[in-house]
């Protein structure tokens, strides 16, 4: 074959080879091609797995900013007040801050017989950590007395029925201290009042005066006032807002401000840097002059 070529004429040879160097060349970039394409392969690969290490970065970084802003907003939306954690009942300790399964720690312990006997001892509830309860340290009032539910023995039987010893008329109750079981103690007054009664308490931040449960109890006039017979109020145990600190999720939070209140505020401290008395809130119309002498109680401009 290789010698039946030069039997071509000129132009037949010439053809051939153009032919031949057309098919090398179509081999040579068919290798070429496929090279570059796994080379692009391997490329696009390790850059992906470098996107997706950088973005697990990201969202790692996301996650703990999430957890620190709801941390944020966990401290600050907590209401600080005076409690006893032997008596204290779960709407309580929500309000206090505490998470739910924190609080259902401290029922259960109560409920199989434990105490607290010392403010110390609060600490070891599982799941508190310490710097929550250096925030709560300072408001837990440990009652020396131990109240226990009262029994009656029947002649008849060995059987104890329990029942809740009502207070005579005589006795006279700190408002701002007595729960929901001291309440209950007072001629009328069932576990759903008792409840309303201290809830509303700490939304407030304390009683200043006893004709404020008529906020939330619509009862005839005679029962309401054989009821403010068993109440004092000590006002020294008043919980205050720094108007000029509170975020609006705390001052909105308060009965005796709404949401567009809350709002002016915030914005105001933004405006003017710190508010220095509530006259300066007058200007707006979400406020009256009246409104004063209900806040003045539970607001401070520090």
């Amino acid at each position: 074959m290789f010698n039946s070529f030069f039997y071509y004429n000129r132009r037949e040879r010439q053809a051939i080879l153009v032919l031949l160097v057309v098919l090398l060349f179509v081999v040579i970039c068919n290798v070429f091609v496929n090279t570059l394409k796994k080379e692009v392969t391997v490329e696009y690969k390790i850059d992906s797995l470098f996107l997706a290490y950088c973005d697990s970065f990201k969202i790692e970084a996301h996650i703990n900013k999430t957890n620190k802003e709801f941390e944020k907003h966990y401290k600050n939306d907590a209401i600080l007040f005076e409690f006893d954690p032997n008596k204290a009942d779960s709407l309580s300790f929500d309000n206090l801050g505490l998470k739910p399964w924190m609080i259902s720690n401290i029922l259960k312990y109560r409920l199989k017989g434990g105490t607290f006997k010392k403010p110390e001892d609060f600490s070891k509830i599982y799941g508190l950590d310490s710097s929550r309860f250096a925030l709560l340290k300072p408001y837990i009032i440990i009652d020396s007395i131990v109240f226990k539910k009262d029994t009656f023995k029947s002649e008849n039987s060995s059987v104890s029925n329990h029942f809740t010893t009502k207070y005579p008329s005589v006795v006279k109750v700190d408002l701002n201290l007595i729960d929901t079981a001291g309440l209950k103690k007072i001629p009328g007054i069932g576990e759903g009042y008792a409840n309303m009664i201290v809830n509303y308490r700490n939304d407030l931040g304390g009683y200043v005066n006893v004709d404020q449960i008529n906020d939330i109890i619509n009862a005839e006039d005679s029962i309401m006032n054989k009821w403010k017979s068993f109440f004092y109020i000590d006002s020294i145990k008043i919980r205050t807002i720094n108007i000029n600190r509170a975020s609006i999720s705390m001052l909105k939070h308060h009965p005796y401000l709404n949401f567009y209140q809350a709002k002016v505020i915030v914005e105001l401290r933004k405006e003017i840097g710190k508010i220095d008395r509530f006259e300066q809130l007058y200007l707006y119309n979400e406020f009256k002059n009246t409104d004063w002498e209900k806040l003045k109680p539970y607001f401070v401009f520090e």
